[in-house]
């Protein structure tokens, strides 16, 4: 088991999207990931990765959008091997009022 943790505070004002983590390239049959935003209108992005032929750049494709809601710890959880999986942050397209955001993502067998 492995889990990667990203911790920002957000500023009370607006936002873009900024990658948090990449998951990947580890030996595991699932993936959870744990959300926390102490900020209104944050929302997290997750896509799969695929690997492009004789190229450094991967192809991301949305898996899941999820808008957090303040105060309220989100889970979101896959039972089978992803090969690279991108967690993102951005608002909702209104100003965040600032606050901790924290997410986990832990890997298992």
């Amino acid at each position: 088991m492995k889990t990667l943790e990203y911790r920002e505070t957000l500023p009370n004002d607006t936002g873009s999207e900024v990658t948090c983590l990449e998951v990947g390239n580890q030996v595991h049959s699932k993936i959870s990931i744990a959300m926390h935003s102490a900020s209104t209108n944050t929302r997290i992005k997750i896509y799969y990765l695929f690997a492009e032929d004789n190229t450094a750049t991967d192809t991301a494709k949305l898996i899941q959008t999820i808008d957090l809601t303040q105060n309220v710890l989100t889970l979101w959880s896959y039972d089978n091997k992803l090969r690279k999986v991108r967690i993102t942050r951005d608002d909702t397209g209104s100003a965040w009022s600032g606050g901790a955001l924290h997410i986990d993502a832990t890997t298992a067998k």
